[in-house]
């Protein structure tokens, strides 16, 4: 599951524990129900002219007609079919060999607080990916409560993950996102669980909350960018246990 993924789990005041991603997922919590969000999409009505078109001539060459031509261009933008029958939105940022998928909190934010890594991660070579969890922002926002539970979620980024082509990739989990893992409030307890983890690496953003990415960003992005690249590069060295 996930391919070779690595794990970032950014949890409550904003600690990076930094580790081999399928361990974390074994470590599954009770049930947690998605909140509802209520989405006004603004549909835009393009009119053309009726006007007949030009004959072609040397000025006026006609128009290619190849596949290549034909391709519709979406800006990074990719729906994904997610258990057989909903879609979920995935948009590709950047263009890098360091790929990281990110996923947000919640239950019921969606992609867009990520917007800042926008800033900071494509000019160091990095490709991240936004993704709207089923329920949330450009995602479809089913009625049936019983698809809100942990482990249909950690399928659901499974099945995202296949339908980006993702092998070799970051994972990258703020808040419920990181729950998907595990979750603490306490930065002692964080410390302490960095600890039990093998092969890893703890940091709390000093001057940092629950939103380092915002409120303390050279410390967050510093140590994300810095984790990224040391396991990318094999110079990664895990904490003293």
């Amino acid at each position: 599951m996930f391919g070779n993924a690595i794990l970032i789990n950014i949890l409550y005041i904003n600690t990076f524990i930094q580790a081999d991603l399928p361990y974390f997922y074994k470590q599954l919590l009770k049930n947690s129900k998605m909140k509802n969000i209520t989405l006004h999409f603004l549909l835009a009505i393009i009119l053309y002219s009726c006007s007949p078109s030009p004959k072609p001539n040397e000025n006026n060459p006609p128009s290619q007609t190849s596949n290549e031509t034909n391709v519709i261009m979406t800006g990074g933008a990719k729906m994904i079919l997610v258990d057989g029958k909903y879609n979920v939105w995935t948009k590709k940022f950047g263009d890098g060999k360091i790929k990281v998928l990110l996923l947000h909190g919640g239950p019921g934010f969606s992609h867009d607080y990520f917007e800042c890594f926008e800033d900071f991660l494509p000019k160091e070579g990095i490709e991240f990916y936004y993704y709207d969890q089923l329920g949330c922002g450009y995602s479809d926002n089913p009625a049936d409560t019983s698809l809100w539970n942990i482990s249909r979620y950690v399928e659901e980024v499974e099945q995202v993950r296949k339908g980006l082509g993702l092998d070799n990739f970051y994972l990258l989990g703020h808040s419920w996102g990181s729950m998907l893992a595990y979750d603490e409030m306490n930065p002692e307890d964080m410390k302490r669980e960095g600890r039990l983890i093998p092969n890893s690496r703890t940091y709390l953003c000093p001057n940092g909350s629950h939103m380092s990415m915002y409120d303390d960003q050279q410390n967050y992005f510093t140590s994300l960018i810095g984790f990224i690249k040391d396991v990318d590069g094999n110079t990664f060295v895990a904490d003293k246990k």
